[in-house]
This record gives structure tokens, C-alpha cells and sequence, in this order.
């Protein structure tokens, strides 16, 4: 038996016993990590984890025709006495899953989201409930959903309470350069698209032509549902980065983050300087796509999403509740997509939008990645300053990070004078050199004082200064 159709069964018979009260698309919503528990405990208990996560891998990278094989086949097996319209609703729900790992796995090391990342673990029903669909999709590989437009959808690659995100390709020029297509499906969001950012949209399309900035092709808000067309990036978002990290946190991190912290930066910094100024409003790790740069293979970003990001989505009163907004927020933190998290006080509490706001966003991404912890929101107390500063982080870069956090009366106004005192400290950490890949590992000044980076770590923390020691 094929490792993609014993997971495959294991998915439809846990799918078929939530639907009995009624539609997939409620129980996902209301039951999602009841359902991963169930799951879990038909296919993942008293088996060892290296063959959990190779069943994964082989379900990512599977063909499309022996994912549609095996998911018909689990229905043949598995679905005893189920309606018509249940079976078709499992089927496109496991047709789906492939989408949903590779969305959970793809980054920079693997574009194509087809191997598991070493910080993935799978060892509990948390862990697979990060890797399911959290509901059904509305399109299907195939589909040309834009009337009298010639795209078609080729691969699921984001999903959130706005609506599906897809690459697609023209279906009569083969070389044609991919473009990511974001269908906007959620009926309250839809009405404000079109009657509110329009305007938006045509300047981003037109104005903000910054190289960082994923450019906005097309718009088709006519459209049942509406379409926001933009460039395909392939190289993963910046969770996928974080995924990546080492568990040892050091200089080399620290140096890492600052570096794509401050391409992010001056990319907010160009919107934010436009008259009048851009504000993003929704800087996210799943919204900041990455890319090797050219012949050097450096490694660059692309932020997306601009146009859109004050469109403050509400999830269907129909089908939520506190359990659902709970499994919402989990899934969506662990794929660095949890809008919440990166929202300043201000924007909770509904002020007018202010560049102050994205600072805001920054800082909490900064401060994720340098805790390899895509679930953490902005920090409280002082522990956390203390840590960083024992991993070597410079007391101008903690205080930097800090002020991301203020009131927006004591935040730096903008990203422009963000990229300033970043540059200032990153030009006294890390010198420019010709080749980016000559710069020291550690700072020369920081490994005098502190020893060389690979002292133990009980010698390296007796010879901090005071303000370290416990």
C-alpha cells in the first residue's frame, strides 16, 4: 500500500464521522483539533516518527494523478453508507491536503515545500493539526474562475479568512511567467474591497513600483468572486526562514535577522514616503516573500499584500466560535499568517492607520525570528532583553527593537527613520566588504569580551558581564 493512501484513509474515515451532523466545511470550523486527534490516533500512534514524516514528505511531493488515485480509492474503502455529496466533499478536502503541507513547508532551501523542515516535529496531534486543510477550498487545480480571462489554476498556495491565494498559468503560452492569483471570498471583506480600496489598489498598481514590493498586475473586481492578479514569487515567505533557523540562537541569527529585517524596512520605508504615504497595516511573515537575487544568490524580499492590508477581516458569523477562532489562531501563528499578532494597540483599537503601525509589525517579526518562535506577539517585562543580550545582541539593537513596542507617540514615525538607526548599527556590527559572504561571523569587538563563538556555553555565560548573571 502506497504511504500517501494510508494517511489518505486515515483522513476520510475521520472526515466522514465529522460530517454526520452536516456540512465538512462546519465541522472543520467548529472541530478541527478533535478531528487532527482522531486522525492522529488512527494513523500516527505507536509508529515511529521517521516514518510519520516520510508518509508526509511522499504525500508533498505525490503527482496530482496519484493524489486523485489514492483519494478516491480511501472514499471506495472508507465511506460505507455516506451521501453522494459527503464522498465528493472528502474527496476535494484530501485533494487538498498536499497544498496545505507544502504551504506549511516551503521556504527558501525548498521552494517547492516537498521535505520537512528540521524545526518540524511530529510527535502529537498539535503537530499534524498545523499540516491540514483548515477548510475546503473553493477552486481546484484546473478551474478558470475569471470569465473570459486566460488563467488557470495550478497549485493552492495561501489561505486565510480574506480567501485563496493560487498560482496560476496562460493557458495558450506555456512560457509564460507565473502569476499568483488572490480571489477575495469573504462576502463582508468583498463589499469593502470594492467600494473602499479600489482607489488603493490603482495607486499601488501605478505608484509603488519599488523593486521590494510584489507588483500588483492586474485587477478584476468585477469579478464573481474578485481577483487581485500579482507577480509569483518562488521562494517561500520568511516563516518558512524562521522554520529554518538553528536551534542555537547567536551572533550569526542575530546578524542573519538584522540583515533581512532592514531589506524590510526600506521597503516599508519607500511606501511610507509616498504622498500620501502607503501604510501596510498587515506585515506578516507569510506576507514577506523571499527570492534569490540574480548570478550573487543573495537572498532578497518581495512584501505583499499592499493594497489590501486595511481590510480588517471578521470571519463568518455562521460558523464561529471561540474554539474555531482558537484553532484559527494556532494554525495561522505556526504559518506566521495570524494577523493579531503583528497589530499595534492603536490598530486594535481602531485608530486611523499610522506608518507608526507597521513599526510596530516589524518589531514583533524581528523579535520572532530572533526567538525562532513564529507564535510569539510583542514581548512584555524584561527577560527577554536580558536574553538577547547574553546572546550577544548590541545594547543600540535591543533598544531599537524596545522602541518598536512604545506608544505610537514614542515610536520612530517611520520606516525611513527605522532603516536609519538600523544601518547606523549594523554598519558598526558588521562592516561592508566587498562579498557580503566575507563578512566576520562574530564582531571582533563582541568576541573579545565575550570569548570565541565556540567557547561552551557554561564558560561563555560565566564570562558575561553582571547584567547577565541570574
Amino acid at each position: 500500500m502506497r504511504t500517501s493512501l494510508i494517511f489518505m484513509k486515515a483522513i476520510a474515515r475521520i472526515s466522514f464521522a465529522a460530517t454526520g451532523a452536516g456540512p465538512l466545511a462546519i465541522a472543520l470550523a467548529e472541530s478541527l483539533p478533535e478531528i487532527a486527534d482522531g486522525i492522529w490516533n488512527t494513523w500516527a500512534t505507536g509508529r515511529p516518527e521517521r516514518e510519520l514524516k516520510a508518509e508526509i514528505e511522499h504525500l508533498a511531493s505525490a503527482p496530482a494523478s496519484e493524489i486523485e488515485a489514492d483519494a478516491k480509492k480511501a472514499i471506495e474503502e472508507v465511506a460505507s453508507g455516506a451521501t453522494e455529496e459527503a464522498k465528493q466533499e472528502v474527496y476535494d478536502y484530501l485533494r487538498q491536503v498536499p497544498f496545505a503541507i507544502r504551504q506549511r513547508t516551503r521556504r527558501i532551501s525548498d521552494p517547492r515545500g516537498v521535505t520537512l523542515p528540521a524545526r518540524l516535529v511530529l510527535r502529537r496531534s498539535l503537530d499534524l493539526l498545523t499540516l491540514l486543510p483548515t477548510k475546503p477550498s473553493r477552486f481546484h487545480p484546473g478551474d478558470r474562475p475569471i470569465k473570459g480571462v486566460d488563467w488557470e489554476l495550478v497549485e493552492l498556495v495561501g489561505m486565510g479568512g480574506f480567501g485563496e491565494v493560487w498560482r496560476a498559468k496562460h493557458t495558450h503560452f506555456e512560457d509564460h511567467p507565473h502569476v499568483a492569483l488572490k480571489f477575495c471570498l469573504d462576502p463582508d471583506v468583498r463589499h469593502r474591497l470594492l467600494a473602499h480600496e479600489a482607489k488603493i489598489c490603482y495607486r499601488v498598481q501605478h505608484q509603488a513600483t519599488h523593486p521590494g514590493i510584489v507588483q500588483l498586475q492586474q485587477t478584476y473586481l468585477s469579478a464573481d468572486p474578485p481577483c487581485l492578479q500579482y507577480e509569483y514569487v518562488d521562494g517561500g515567505d520568511l516563516a518558512g526562514v524562521i522554520n529554518d533557523w538553528p536551534p542555537e540562537v547567536g551572533i550569526a541569527t542575530h546578524q542573519k535577522a538584522a540583515d533581512l529585517i532592514l531589506q524590510i524596512a526600506r521597503v516599508v520605508g519607500f511606501a511610507h514616503r509616498l504622498s500620501p504615504p502607503i501604510i501596510h497595516r498587515d506585515l506578516k511573515p507569510a506576507n514577506v516573500l523571499l527570492f534569490r537575487e540574480g548570478e550573487t544568490g543573495e537572498l532578497g524580499v518581495k512584501i505583499a499584500d499592499y493594497g489590501i492590508g486595511q481590510v480588517m477581516v471578521r470571519g463568518d458569523s455562521r460558523t464561529a466560535t471561540s474554539r474555531a477562532h482558537e484553532t484559527a489562531r494556532l494554525t495561522t501563528a505556526i504559518r506566521g499568517a495570524y494577523s493579531e499578532l503583528y497589530a499595534s494597540p492603536e490598530q486594535v483599537r481602531g485608530a486611523p492607520p499610522d506608518p507608526s503601525d507597521d513599526i510596530h509589525a516589524i518589531g514583533v517579526v524581528w523579535y520572532q525570528m530572533l526567538m525562532g518562535d513564529l507564535t510569539l506577539g510583542r514581548p512584555s517585562g524584561s527577560a527577554w532583553k536580558r536574553r538577547l543580550s547574553c546572546e550577544g545582541m548590541s545594547s543600540g539593537m535591543v533598544d531599537l527593537l524596545e522602541s518598536c513596542f512604545e506608544d505610537r507617540t514614542a515610536r520612530l514615525k517611520d520606516a525611513t527613520a527605522f532603516t536609519i538607526n538600523l544601518e547606523r548599527l549594523v554598519g558598526r556590527l558588521w562592516p561592508k566588504t566587498t562579498k557580503r559572504e566575507a563578512r566576520p561571523p562574530i564582531n571582533e569587538k563582541i568576541e573579545r569580551l565575550y570569548g570565541p563563538p565556540r567557547m561552551k556555553l557554561p564558560t561563555f555565560l560565566r564570562a558575561l558581564p553582571g547584567r547577565c548573571e541570574q
